[in-house]
């Protein structure tokens, strides 16, 4: 009979998750720290399903087109809403609180309550404290 343990690890401090990505995508040092700096925000807001590696720093990476917000926006939402979920009862919009985290510069602000949308980054900070 085969066993298996499991070893809980923590993430890698900034500054290697920022070299790796680096070295697997080739993108410059300040634009792997903009997208390794948006993952680790996710991961440490504790509102995601299953938390952000440093494979999503490292897929975004990979297709990020200099220059181009837009296209830069909808990879990270792509990439990275799945690791958001849909919430308890399913009330979490996941791809606004990637869009929360993009717009407010990696802070939970500027998105409003609305009772009628679906939860984004702030009510769930909010729900959560």
């Amino acid at each position: 009979m085969d066993r298996m343990i499991t070893l809980p690890m923590s993430h890698y401090d900034e500054e290697t998750e920022i070299a790796i990505t680096r070295a697997k995508s080739g993108v410059s040092h300040a634009t792997a720290k903009k997208i390794v700096t948006l993952v680790r925000k996710l991961r440490e807001a504790d509102v995601c399903e299953f938390s952000p590696t440093l494979r999503a720093s490292v897929a975004i990476a990979r297709v990020f087109e200099d220059g181009d917000d837009a296209w830069f926006n909808q990879t990270c939402i792509d990439i990275l809403s799945p690791k958001v979920g849909r919430g308890d009862k399913g009330n979490v919009d996941p791809a606004g609180v990637i869009r929360d985290l993009l717009n407010n510069g990696g802070s939970a602000s500027g998105h409003a309550a609305r009772p009628d949308k679906k939860t984004g980054f702030r009510e769930l900070i909010i729900a959560s404290k």
